[in-house]
């Protein structure tokens, strides 16, 4: 907070714009960096509603937090600069169906320019001649999408909308399943509702990153052979066969001679990574509940043909379980852990809906909308939310089972366990 307030300057428009930034991982000079202003569009606003509870809860005490750093951030808030738009420029290929002239979410206004940053705006520092048609995917994208995650700014609600359409174009620039396994591309698909593609994504991300037998994964890919071919990559590494053709990193001697360079091998093995095994298990929560701006929303992210079930833990203290069975919701859920006030997607829409309490069985009071239910809770208490026409009492029980795994699985090109030798 205080680094940012002492950090950004007001220009003769009125706004609170940063200078003298890179975007996530990036080396080009800019201002008005996307993930920048993302993170001070989520946290100031953030930090004064704790501080203005703490102001109450402290009633005189010492503990009373800094007001005027409140009213400084709500002042940087309402005047803070817009993020920096920019579009597919011509003469690139672009995926995801995007033309020249689309909309795109920059990473930044770039400094020597002044203009707005696209992922094709330079090519890869290892691979300067390539192709045109390839954005460079390390790592403006996670500078573009930080409004989608992980500053859970913007989400398929915000469909229509300028704001919602660049990011969403900018998603659609890049491969979801590109050439490091630390992308957020592909929970930013399931965040903006971008379902047709996930199915896909899941699968080669576990036959590209999901290196190890133990389930074990790796930010590396198995092999560039495609990345090679396109002229991305100079060489065919590959990370199964730990591969290491050229890929040396000339670092200088830290308090030594200027002109002394030591060579590392940039990749001596394909080691594990969590990176790439969170971001899998990440998407797989998204695609089941999403609850990044407090609404709780069911299966926002499931294919039609997926039937599928969970218990996951939402925004507000609530835990959720859900269902869903022959392409609907059978019912919803909800634990409610701190005695909050429960607000979610009406996942029925115009089916009449009704809470009930599961600790008694009584019907709660509740205000149901097509779009949406709220309804009062209580610290440790349980509620069911259904359709009158299909209570879940009117499914029947049945228990999940399965077979003893007496073999290694595999998985396109991923395998679990190891076969037998004897």
């Amino acid at each position: 907070m205080r680094f940012y307030v002492c950090k950004l300057r007001k220009g003769e428009d009125g706004l609170y714009h940063v200078p003298e930034a890179t975007p996530n991982e990036g080396h080009l000079l800019c201002s008005d960096t996307t993930n920048d202003l993302a993170g001070i569009r989520k946290v100031f606003p953030a930090y004064v509603e704790i501080a203005e509870r703490l102001a109450v809860e402290a009633s005189g005490e010492n503990a009373e937090p800094d007001m005027a750093l409140c009213e400084r951030a709500r002042e940087i808030v309402a005047n803070l600069a817009p993020y920096p738009f920019t579009e597919v420029p011509e003469g690139v290929e672009a995926a995801g169906g995007l033309r020249p002239g689309d909309p795109l979410i920059a990473f930044g206004i770039i400094e020597k320019t002044g203009e707005p940053g696209h992922p094709w705006v330079d090519r890869p520092y290892w691979a300067p001649d390539a192709s045109l048609r390839y954005p460079n995917t390390y790592h403006a994208v996670n500078a573009q999408l930080m409004p989608v995650f992980p500053a859970n700014l913007v989400g398929r609600d915000d469909r229509g909308t300028p704001l919602y359409e660049a990011c969403r174009n900018a998603a659609l620039a890049f491969d979801p399943v590109s050439t490091s396994g630390h992308t957020p591309l592909p929970i930013c698909y399931a965040r903006l509702g971008l379902i047709e593609a996930l199915p896909e994504i899941l699968a080669r991300w576990v036959g590209d990153y999901q290196l190890f037998s133990q389930g074990l994964f790796c930010y590396f890919k198995r092999d560039y052979n495609r990345e090679f071919e396109e002229g991305v990559m100079t060489d065919r590494y590959s990370s199964v066969e730990h591969n290491l053709l050229e890929l040396t990193n000339t670092v200088s001697v830290i308090f030594g001679d200027r002109d002394e360079k030591v060579e590392l091998l940039r990749r001596p093995f394909a080691h594990v990574g969590l990176e790439a095994g969170s971001v899998l298990e990440t998407v797989i929560d998204e695609m089941l509940l999403q609850s990044y701006d407090g609404k709780i929303r069911v299966f926002p992210a499931v294919p039609e043909d997926w039937e599928c079930a969970f218990t996951l833990h939402a925004v507000g203290a609530f835990e959720v379980t859900s269902e869903r069975v022959c392409g609907a919701v059978a019912y919803v859920a909800v634990q409610s852990g701190k005695g909050l006030p429960c607000l979610m997607e009406n996942p029925w829409r115009d089916t009449a809906v009704r809470v009930r309490s599961a600790e008694d069985d009584r019907e709660m009071s509740a205000v149901v909308s097509a779009e949406e239910i709220r309804f009062a809770t209580e610290e440790g208490h349980r509620y069911v939310v259904e359709r009158v026409s299909r209570p879940i009492a009117s499914y029947e029980h049945r228990g999940i089972g399965g077979t003893r795994n007496l073999d290694a699985k595999t998985f396109r090109r991923a395998r679990l366990g190891i076969p037998r030798r004897f």
